[in-house]
Order: structure tokens, then sequence, then C-alpha cells
């Protein structure tokens, strides 16, 4: 009863649940895509498509380190 004064109700908690679950399945699918095209590639993956990704990778792992120092 406690839930319904407070206006939690099972509808609201999945109304933000499910948008995160589905972005969180996507990150896998993300990373099998991105082996995919590399591997299409070759050796011009490496030359060309490798420094952005590095740098790609490097940005969120600076964004959320940074984040968790302040």
């Amino acid at each position: 009863m406690a839930d319904h004064i407070h206006g939690i109700t099972h509808r609201r908690v999945l109304t933000i649940a499910i948008p995160i679950v589905i972005s969180n399945a996507t990150v896998p699918i993300l990373g099998a895509v991105d082996t995919g095209v590399i591997g299409q590639m070759g050796a011009a993956a490496f030359k060309e498509l490798m420094p952005p990704l590095f740098v790609r990778g490097h940005f969120w792992f600076c964004l959320v380190f940074c984040a968790w120092e302040n």
C-alpha cells in the first residue's frame, strides 16, 4: 500500500527500465558489428579504422573515470 502513496507503480518502473534494458542489450551487438566490419576489411582496417576506435575507447574510459574522481 505504501507504494501507491508515493506514486511508484510497476508501470512507472517498467517505463524507465525497458529502454535501459534494450540499450544495454545492444552493446554486444555493436561489438559484434564492429568486429565483423574490421574482419571484412582485412589489413586496411588496422591502418584506417583502429586509430578512431582507439580514440573512441579512450574517450569513454576517461569520461567514466574522471566522473568517478569528482
